[in-house]
């Protein structure tokens, strides 16, 4: 299996897993399980507004939305990994 770095945090990724991280960057490149939280926050967005914001304003707040829906998302799946290791243990 081929080794491969986050395009977004450039970490190798030790479990070897990779995820598609379009819409925010190309197929062809790929990211670590804990950056795909803020590509599927991305696709949320686009599902949910489309893309459609009023105005600059508004397009900034939707955007800080996301960023802090993918924030929440990566924190949420860093605590359960780490209750997961720590069962392990």
């Amino acid at each position: 299996m081929e080794k491969y770095k986050c395009a977004i945090c450039n970490k190798e990724d030790k479990l070897n897993r990779s995820n598609n991280p379009e819409p925010l960057l190309e197929y062809h490149e790929r990211v670590c399980i804990v950056c795909n939280h803020y590509v599927t926050a991305t696709r949320i967005y686009q599902i949910t507004k489309a893309g459609n914001s009023a105005s600059k304003a508004q397009f900034a707040n939707d955007l800080v939305n996301v960023i802090r829906l993918a924030y929440s998302l990566r924190e949420a799946h860093l605590a359960s990994m780490a209750l997961f290791q720590e069962e392990e243990e």
